[in-house]
Protein backbone atom coordinates (compact mmCIF):
# COMPACT_ATOMS: atom_id res chain seq x y z
CA UNK A 1 0.00 0.00 0.00
CA UNK A 2 1.64 3.16 -0.69
CA UNK A 3 1.17 6.41 1.06
CA UNK A 4 -1.01 9.47 0.14
CA UNK A 5 -0.25 13.07 0.85
CA UNK A 6 -2.80 15.62 1.72
CA UNK A 7 -3.06 18.66 -0.29
CA UNK A 8 -5.14 21.25 1.83
CA UNK A 9 -6.52 24.25 0.14
CA UNK A 10 -4.15 26.75 -0.88
CA UNK A 11 -3.67 29.96 -2.73
CA UNK A 12 -1.20 28.31 -5.33
CA UNK A 13 -3.74 26.13 -7.64
CA UNK A 14 -2.63 22.85 -6.54
CA UNK A 15 -6.06 21.27 -6.40
CA UNK A 16 -7.09 20.15 -3.19
CA UNK A 17 -6.60 15.76 -2.42
CA UNK A 18 -4.69 12.70 -1.63
CA UNK A 19 -1.53 11.83 -3.80
CA UNK A 20 0.66 9.38 -4.13
CA UNK A 21 4.48 9.23 -4.78
CA UNK A 22 3.71 9.58 -8.64
CA UNK A 23 1.08 12.67 -8.25
CA UNK A 24 3.32 14.29 -6.30
CA UNK A 25 5.87 13.93 -8.99
CA UNK A 26 3.69 15.54 -11.68
CA UNK A 27 2.59 18.56 -9.14
CA UNK A 28 6.37 19.19 -8.78
CA UNK A 29 6.79 19.00 -12.46
CA UNK A 30 3.71 21.05 -13.46
CA UNK A 31 4.70 23.62 -10.90
CA UNK A 32 8.32 23.79 -11.35
CA UNK A 33 7.98 27.19 -12.32
CA UNK A 34 6.63 28.49 -8.99
CA UNK A 35 8.94 28.25 -6.40
CA UNK A 36 6.21 28.92 -4.20
CA UNK A 37 3.99 26.12 -5.01
CA UNK A 38 7.30 23.77 -4.99
CA UNK A 39 7.91 25.03 -1.56
CA UNK A 40 4.12 24.59 -0.06
CA UNK A 41 4.44 21.08 -2.14
CA UNK A 42 7.67 20.24 0.30
CA UNK A 43 5.82 21.34 3.57
CA UNK A 44 3.38 19.20 3.31
CA UNK A 45 5.52 16.19 2.69
CA UNK A 46 7.00 16.58 6.13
Amino acid sequence: MMAETFIPDNIHGIPVGFYTDRGIAALLRSFCRYPAAVRFIADMLE
